[in-house]
């Protein structure tokens, strides 16, 4: 018997990978080059568990992206989109929801980032951070905790990036950190995306600036290259910065390290407007520019539920032919073997 395309395949048992969160990022629609280059920017924020190479048409929908992020166990979906007046970002958990929608009140690129900051990141060690996904730190959202959205903002942003275990967690695999901070005054959220370097404690600037042999010959000795003492330590090296961490020298136990956060951006400041039940559907949780009565809601709920119980009972009625059919097919083929062995038997 010709097996259907659609039975599961053998060896697909769920692994430890499948619970990653893993994500599409895509624009839609008619924007502007610097979205296309937000979209770059955010496949790199969102790495290694994102598609980096996703290409999108103009005449493409969310359907289509949405059948086929479930067979290669894509969690969440990330879409930019321009109106007339706002750029918007949906975030949508697949295939069920919720879906989040932002307005997007400004932006910064990764390039404009890099341009602005006094010490450069190396493109190398860009892509080698890029291996590893970041670590996610939400901040100020317990303040509003009481209003359902923040709780559901809070979780959904929580549930993009995949969670930590402190126990096994490696040093090396801390490379960056993505910051979301609410404001409680604004209703807004604000997004940032650093590189965590780490530095050994002690050593001075000049030190630190030697690549190669200096020239002392106009100098009276070895302090004068340094400025006024070797204990001059560069870069503010604060108390709070300090953390004790393993040598690189397994032999040497602990020994005191500098930790600095250098941003690669982008940055995104954002507004949430509208929180929906399920994907870009189902019953509107949050909206903050439309407020309806207590009557509208139970009216739109009500007609919510009659359309779910409706599909549902039409999956069921659909379910019930195909098994109709699967066991007139196996009747079918199950009386041909007992004639075909009714014949053996005679013969």
């Amino acid at each position: 018997r010709r097996k259907a395309k659609n039975e599961p395949q053998p060896g697909t048992v769920p692994t430890e990978e499948d619970s990653v969160p893993r994500s599409f990022i895509f624009k839609l629609g008619k924007v502007e080059k610097e979205v296309g280059e937000l979209v770059k920017d955010l496949r790199y924020l969102m790495s290694p568990n994102t598609a980096k190479n996703l290409k999108e048409r103009r005449k493409n929908a969310v359907k289509d992206f949405v059948s086929v992020a479930r067979p290669l166990g894509v969690t969440h979906i990330f879409v930019l989109s321009r109106n007339d007046q706002n750029l918007g970002l949906r975030i949508a958990r697949v295939p069920d929801g919720p879906t989040l929608t932002f307005r997007i009140l400004k932006y910064c690129l990764n390039k404009h980032v890099h341009s602005a900051s006094k010490k450069k990141l190396p493109s190398q060690l860009k892509e080698k951070f890029s291996q590893v996904s970041p670590l996610v730190v939400l901040n100020n959202f317990n303040e509003d905790a009481k209003n359902p959205q923040v709780k559901l903002m809070k979780i959904t942003l929580q549930n993009m990036f995949p969670t930590i275990n402190i126990e096994t967690i490696q040093l090396k695999d801390c490379k960056r950190i993505v910051l979301f901070n609410y404001e409680s005054s604004t209703k807004s959220v604000h997004m940032r995306h650093y590189a965590i370097k780490v530095s050994k404690c002690g050593i001075s600037k000049s030190v630190k600036n030697i690549n190669k042999l200096p020239d002392l010959h106009n100098l009276e000795n070895i302090t004068s290259y340094f400025g006024s003492s070797l204990a001059d330590i560069s870069d503010s090296e604060d108390e709070d910065n300090k953390v004790k961490l393993p040598s690189e020298n397994k032999n040497e136990g602990l020994e005191t390290k500098k930790i600095k956060l250098q941003e690669i951006g982008p940055r995104i400041t954002m507004l949430l407007y509208k929180a929906e039940r399920g994907l870009n559907s189902g019953e509107v949780l949050y909206h903050s520019f439309i407020k309806k009565s207590p009557e509208e809601i139970e009216r739109m709920s009500k007609l919510i539920k009659e359309k779910r119980e409706a599909k549902l009972k039409r999956k069921e009625i659909q379910e019930n032919n195909v098994a109709a059919k699967r066991a007139k097919v196996e009747e079918k083929m199950a009386e041909k073997e007992r004639k075909r062995s009714e014949k053996m038997e005679e013969n």
